[in-house]
């Protein structure tokens, strides 16, 4: 049986109006109706995380529109939305038309409100600024929940004070929220098996409207959870997998991107040639088709998860999961790179970089207003918010375009261990570090910077965008960094 221990606090009781019973999908979905009161949607605030759901919702017209609605005409509500669509695993038949739903917190990524995200936001903000509306104290708080993750702090410290308001300051809620419940028409693992092979699915379906990224739902088939795995710890919970969570400072792709770098290695050595027998890279990709690359690299993630469920030790398999291993310093690197980019330019950067090249090319990184030079108003962390590395207010903050040629270098500190069978580093990281950030007079990385300041002002002169996608940048700073490398 699937069925194990449930956590009590992941239970819930909604009592469910109107209630219509379905078995659907050829009975391998069993689907419950109906419409929940105010206290139903607090409830749901209660075990709600939103893990299932593609988006993080947030205050935006939809949200104002829905509130506008409770407001002036609740009793359309349940015309005018088609409320929430809930999946859950265990749900029980109570009396009086209450359901029981238990969310098992090891399968949240599928257990949880799947479409409508952006209702149960606005709905359970309406509910509690009008339950507290006469405590001035408590609404300043209110007034600064601008998205989900207010919405749930705000409620983890206050659902007291809310719960007793719902039940004695005498203010009414006469709207009802249209609910869909899905759930496994029968507990055994064979049935969970077919439910969670239609439920992604499904959400995907639901949500088509909203212009997704697509990794979203990827991320909720677990199809990245190698990628998080093998993550730094400071950036593994700052990724944005999903859209609107303003803590997921890291857009997904870029680091899809480091993961490209790996299979582009790979396959080179002729290593996993079938998970990577379509995979397809370009010098430029990771800066001007990142979302192509996104797909390149999550096609071949979704083939080695299939292929590892099928036999976790296929050579294949295991050639990438140890390569991926690369990711824990891969991120560092990168950062190095952009943080120590303007020094190096300015010490090394061919002959007008001795003169402060970078400082003369800031003419291209001016500002619209008033041409103000681009200096940074506040610090800011270079791309994976590695710590140590935040560019400082004042300076020039490094172009993507002129440093995109010196990130692509990486992979040529990557070699492949035919006796290991997986991608190592051809030097410890702190040497490849320091290759990358040493502005000696004698450092190695001379002669590569030297070249990438001559193709910065003469070839593309200064133009960061050219130069991002100059196909002949990246192959010449790349025969010189292998090289440098070769001389040491």
């Amino acid at each position: 049986m699937f069925i194990k221990d449930i956590n009590a606090g992941n239970s819930i009781i909604l009592k469910i109006e109107e209630q219509v019973k379905q078995n659907v999908a050829g009975g391998t979905i069993r689907k419950y109706l109906g419409y929940i009161t105010a206290k139903g949607v607090l409830d749901l605030l209660e075990v709600s995380a939103l893990e299932a759901n593609p988006r993080r919702p947030k205050i935006n017209q939809a949200t104002e529109a829905i509130k506008d609605t409770l407001e002036k005409t609740p009793a359309l509500m349940s015309c005018k939305s088609k409320g929430l669509l809930i999946s859950c695993s265990v749900v029980e038949e109570l009396e009086r038309n209450r359901l029981r739903l238990s969310f098992d917190p090891d399968y949240r990524n599928f257990e949880d409100v799947l479409d409508g995200g952006h209702n149960l936001f606005a709905i359970a903000t309406f509910i509690i600024e009008q339950l507290l509306a006469d405590d001035e104290a408590l609404m300043v708080k209110v007034r600064k929940i601008k998205e989900w993750a207010d919405l749930k702090r705000f409620w983890n410290e206050n659902r007291d004070i809310v719960t007793n308001a719902l039940h004695n300051n005498g203010v009414e809620f006469s709207f009802l929220v249209p609910v869909e419940i899905i759930t496994v028409p029968e507990m055994s693992e064979e049935a969970l098996t077919r439910f969670t092979s239609n439920i992604f699915d499904i959400s995907q379906a639901r949500n088509n409207n909203a212009q997704l990224s697509n990794l979203a739902s990827d991320n909720q088939k677990g199809v990245f959870d190698v990628v998080k795995a093998n993550l730094p710890g400071y950036l593994r919970d700052i990724v944005a997998w999903t859209t609107g969570d303003s803590s997921k400072v890291v857009k997904g792709e870029y680091v899809l991107a480091l993961v490209s770098f790996i299979f582009a290695q790979l396959q080179k050595a002729g290593a996993a040639p079938t998970l990577l027998a379509d995979f397809h890279s370009t010098p430029t990709g990771f800066y001007s088709g990142r979302g192509k690359v996104a797909d390149e690299v999550k096609d071949v993630l979704v083939k080695w998860k299939d292929a590892k469920d099928v036999n976790k030790l296929d050579p294949e398999v295991i050639v990438v999961e140890e390569s991926l291993k690369l990711l824990g310093d891969m991120p560092r690197i990168w950062d190095a790179i952009e943080f120590s980019f303007p020094a190096l330019y300015n010490k090394f950067g061919g002959s007008a970089g001795k003169k402060g090249s970078y400082g003369r090319l800031s003419p291209f990184a001016k500002k619209a207003n008033k041409g103000k030079e681009a200096t940074l108003r506040h610090d800011k962390p270079c791309r994976f918010h590695t710590p140590g590395y935040v560019q400082k207010k004042g300076t020039y903050e490094t172009q993507d375009g002129y440093v995109a040629p010196l990130d692509y270098t990486l992979m040529a500190f990557m070699v492949f261990d035919e006796n290991d069978r997986c991608l190592k580093w051809r030097f410890p990281v702190d040497t490849i570090e320091k290759f990358y950030t040493n502005t000696d007079d004698d450092a190695p990385i001379k002669p590569v910077i030297n070249q990438l300041g001559e193709l910065i002002v003469s070839a593309v002169r200064g133009d960061p965008q050219a130069l991002g996608k100059a196909t002949y940048a990246y192959n010449a700073v790349m025969i010189s960094v292998q090289s440098a490398i070769a001389n040491r």
